[in-house]
């Protein structure tokens, strides 16, 4: 579900707890690699399965692409 229109580009992020992201609008891509494919992509509102999928794929050993130390972006004030 995509909940940022073209002229939200712009907005400024935060930087917010994995647990903590749910139900806020993703600001960045999140991706695991490999194979690459995005978990989550700038605009769509993150729910409690992709939280659940980025943990896991941390604890699996993975490289998880947009997260930094346990924190992914999401816009301000959502």
């Amino acid at each position: 579900q995509r909940q940022m229109c073209i002229r939200d580009r712009d907005r400024p992020v935060e930087s917010v707890p994995i647990e903590g992201a749910a139900g806020k609008v993703s600001g960045a891509f999140v991706y695991a690699y490999p194979p690459g494919i995005p978990v989550l992509a700038p605009g769509e509102v993150v729910d409690r399965q992709a939280v659940n999928g980025i943990k896991s794929m941390i604890d699996s050993g993975l490289n998880v692409a947009g997260v930094n130390d346990g924190y992914i972006k999401v816009l301000c004030g959502e």
